[in-house]
């Protein structure tokens, strides 16, 4: 068959496919951060796995040419993504998978879209008002969600109190920070805006670690490791540049 009359997916297909392998490889990165906690310190995790990260990216920003931002309006923007996305939502689910399974901390987190209904409703600035079908499919959506996972009423009942309130803090703070970069008039490129972002919650999060004192109970082992290159290539590079 001639080059050029190769069978291609169509749009729908693509995009459904390309949902789905960013929703697997996401969903798999709370398994490897549930590995990762029982071999390093939350905070150091999480620190760990960004700053790695945003450096690659950064570097490859920059070997292909990709300029930095030129105004402050940009760099504060990121800084504040970073800070609320991934040093506050992601930061926290690591630290409340210290205390309760992965399938759970996945039905937690997605109640964002939830959050970020209410925070553009809510926020100054421009305002989302949603529609009563909107707000059905999205609970449909959420159920749905959990009954895919399957959630255990009865396991949820006995985790530890810390770990549900931490993913609600942590979809509530991503949310924040969804809503407020998406009002943002941003002129960097999105593989840029990636890698300052994950600098930014990188940084917070080493701070965290410090503060914590977890620097000194830190043990290098293979197992941590891992999981910071898997939430590495998987949970950062592929997922935030898709």
């Amino acid at each position: 068959m001639p080059a050029n009359h190769q069978p291609r997916l169509s749009l729908e297909a693509s995009t459904l496919l390309a949902y789905a392998t960013v929703s697997l490889l996401w969903g798999s990165t709370y398994l490897a951060i549930r590995i990762g906690v029982q071999h390093m310190p939350p905070a150091t995790l999480a620190a760990s796995r960004f700053l790695m990260a945003g450096l690659l990216m950064l570097a490859y920003a920059r070997l292909s040419s990709r300029p930095l931002p030129t105004r402050f309006v940009d760099w504060r923007a990121n800084i504040i993504a970073g800070l609320l996305m991934l040093a506050g939502g992601n930061g926290l689910v690591v630290w409340a998978e210290q205390f309760i399974v992965s399938g759970l901390a996945s039905i937690f987190i997605i109640t964002a879209p939830l959050w970020m209904v209410l925070f553009a409703a809510v926020l100054p600035g421009p305002r989302y008002r949603p529609t009563a079908v909107q707000l059905v499919g999205l609970l449909v959506g959420f159920a749905a969600a959990a009954s895919l996972v399957g959630v255990d009423l009865e396991e949820l009942r006995s985790a530890d109190w810390r770990g549900p309130v931490a993913l609600v803090a942590a979809a509530a703070s991503w949310a924040l920070g969804t809503v407020y970069w998406q009002r943002q008039p941003i002129s960097s490129g999105p593989v840029v805006n990636a890698a300052l972002q994950m600098l930014a919650g990188g940084t917070a999060l080493a701070v965290a670690a410090l503060v914590r004192g977890e620097w000194q109970q830190f043990e290098p082992s293979w197992q941590g490791f891992g999981a910071v290159v898997y939430l590495d290539i998987f949970g950062s590079i592929v997922d935030f540049t898709d």
